[in-house]
């Protein structure tokens, strides 16, 4: 495939993002501090984990990933066009995403992560069921 390939794993406890030729760029705690009065992630990982508890009224600590299924579309979408904005910031292609799911996801929910994946800046999204 032409471009850059990063893959996903959202996981309850942890999220791990690999690219292709790089390896593992993050594996971290998957939690997000998110600024609710701006509508974007001020934090993410590590250090929205040691925010928890000590936050203004402002800022939410969200974990988007609850019993292995996404709780919270938008802040995962985030979460993905950050890594890919990251990866890929002064490249021309978009990159291939490549993301894990439950194998018991719905369709429906499946179709939103498709969907998500694409609005987040990759130019083909798959999804792979764990």
């Amino acid at each position: 495939m032409i471009g850059t390939n990063i893959c996903f794993d959202l996981g309850t406890g942890y999220l791990s993002v690999f690219v292709q030729g790089k390896g593992i760029i993050a594996n971290e705690p998957s939690v997000v501090a998110y600024d609710v009065e701006n509508e974007k992630i001020s934090a993410l990982g590590k250090k929205a984990y040691e925010m928890m508890g000590k936050t203004h009224d402002w800022i939410d600590i969200i974990c988007p990933v609850k019993e292995g299924s996404i709780a919270d579309f938008q802040i995962v979408q985030n979460i993905i066009g950050y890594f890919v904005q990251k990866v890929c910031s002064n490249k021309i292609l978009k990159p291939n995403v490549l993301i894990s799911i439950p194998c018991d996801m719905n369709s429906v929910d499946k179709r939103s992560v498709l969907e998500m994946a694409t609005a987040s800046g990759a130019s083909k999204a798959c999804l792979i069921e764990e």
